[in-house]
């Protein structure tokens, strides 16, 4: 018996090192592209049962931002890495723990935003958030999730199925997307992924491919400088942690007052993406929200629309699936202004409070070319 499992394990390991994995190299390199310049994007997260470090007043180019950027994106290959040595055809250094690897679609890594204001609400409670700024370098190797096929020619096809990659749970959606997410519990109730099947993986993205990122479907903020953008709407998980250098890497928190022109911009973006969008501001129409009009109903959302200079909304309020409404008075769309203020700053709900998320940026001023600089330096408004 217990040669028959070491048959069957050394035949498993063996698949990836034998099965022909060009056609699935020569394909997947038409969707591979490179920054043609650098391109900056944005991580948040909170501080609470993270280093004591993060609570403390750093530089922005501390070391720590690097460190933990870099941490991160490692993991992604890792878990694609089995604990049997055997199984893998080249080394490979397995996860220590299952961090992001059960609750991130597409399993660890650094989860990048294309604007600083859509993810905001992962940075914590109250005061505890730390802001990640990085820039991603013009060299970066990526490949475009939302651009892939659904599916693929029958030869790629089969080489996955050489592998022992369960296919047929990848006709679910896009295939790629699927062969991206395979370090990745979070689909384990639609399949498992065998080893051979994420060894291969990782010999024909990695090895091969050489990708330092993916693009995925994600949210933005609908800035219209972005729009015409094939690529608009979309997150980035960068899986290369030897991508980035110091200078790349920028660390914020709401201790910090050094790097004033990075935060201004970051503030004005905020200010931007109000005026762009008003409904991203519900701290605006937050202190009007009427008083439920049926005690057993409860307040659910604000339903906005917004003209060029005008937005209405109404107060949904809602109970096992049935709601009443409440219209709740007009308000202008929020200029863009050209200072900072507490009064009017456009933070979301997730940091508790109204503020600057610098207060010593008040009475500074807005970047006021905020529209040229996005067009070159967002990686979808180019």
């Amino acid at each position: 018996m217990l040669v028959w499992l070491w048959l069957i394990q050394f035949a498993f390991a063996d698949t990836a090192r034998t099965v022909d994995i060009s056609p699935a190299v020569s394909y997947y390199a038409q969707f591979v592209h490179t920054l043609d310049q650098p391109t900056y994007t944005w991580n948040w997260f909170g501080y609470q049962s993270r280093d004591p470090i993060w609570q403390t007043k750093l530089p922005a180019d501390h070391r720590a931002g690097l460190d933990h950027a870099r941490g991160l994106a490692d993991k992604y290959w890792r878990a694609f890495c089995s604990p049997d040595a055997t199984q893998n055809s080249a080394p490979c250094q397995p996860l220590d723990s299952d961090y992001g690897v059960k609750t991130n679609m597409y399993g660890p890594g650094l989860y990048l935003a294309v604007d600083p204001v859509v993810t905001q609400r992962f940075g914590g409670k109250e005061q505890e958030w730390v802001l990640l700024q990085v820039r991603l370098p013009a060299r970066t190797k990526y490949i475009d999730i939302m651009q892939a096929p659904h599916d693929v020619p029958s030869n790629v096809r089969a080489v996955f199925a050489a592998l022992n990659c369960p296919v047929e749970a990848y006709t679910r959606g896009p295939f790629l997307n699927y062969l991206l997410s395979s370090g990745s519990t979070y689909f384990r109730k639609l399949y498992a992924t065998p080893d051979s099947c994420k060894d291969g993986i990782r010999k024909i993205f990695q090895t091969e491919l050489g990708i330092d990122a993916f693009f995925f479907e994600y949210e933005t903020v609908d800035f219209p400088e972005c729009r015409q953008n094939p690529h608009h709407g979309a997150g980035i998980l960068l899986i290369n942690p030897d991508l980035l250098e110091a200078n790349d890497v920028r660390v914020f928190n709401r201790l910090s007052t050094d790097d004033i022109s990075d935060r201004a911009r970051i503030q004005s973006l905020f200010y931007k993406a109000m005026h762009d969008m008003p409904e991203v501001a519900e701290l605006n129409y937050a202190p009007h929200v009427p008083a439920s009009p049926d005690p057993a109903l409860f307040y659910q959302r604000i339903d906005f629309k917004c003209s060029n200079s005008l937005c209405t909304a109404q107060a949904m309020y809602c109970r096992r699936g049935q709601c009443q409404s409440i219209a709740m008075p007009d308000a202008p769309v929020p200029a863009y202004p050209t200072a900072m203020s507490q009064a009017t700053a456009p933070l979301s709900q997730a940091l508790g409070n109204q503020s600057l998320l610098w207060p010593d940026l008040e009475g500074h001023q807005t970047d006021p070319d905020i529209s040229n600089w996005m067009h070159t330096n967002l990686a979808f408004c180019k």
